[in-house]
């Protein structure tokens, strides 16, 4: 999963729940962050540039919550049990 977050960063999802975040600067991927708070497969990503936050959800059951661009994990939310989470 490759998802433009704005003109200058990208996100990059797994199948193992990891997140790479990446800014491009001068033709180069640079490596800011990975994220490793879910257990599974990430199936969603929202962005809201108006309120500065991005979201994840996952199989695991939990949508993640994150400030952007510090990439902060402010607030997650699970889901009833055997709930995957599809979307955000």
């Amino acid at each position: 999963m490759l998802l433009q977050v704005n003109i200058y960063f990208y996100s990059v999802g797994s199948n193992f729940g990891s997140l790479y975040i990446y800014r491009v600067q001068d033709y180069n991927w640079v490596l800011i962050k990975v994220l490793l708070d879910h257990l599974t497969e990430i199936t969603s990503f929202y962005i809201s540039n108006t309120l500065n936050v991005f979201a994840t959800a996952s199989i695991d059951g939990y949508i993640n919550l994150y400030t952007f661009p510090s990439n902060y994990l402010f607030r997650s939310i699970k889901l009833q049990a055997n709930i995957c989470a599809n979307s955000v």
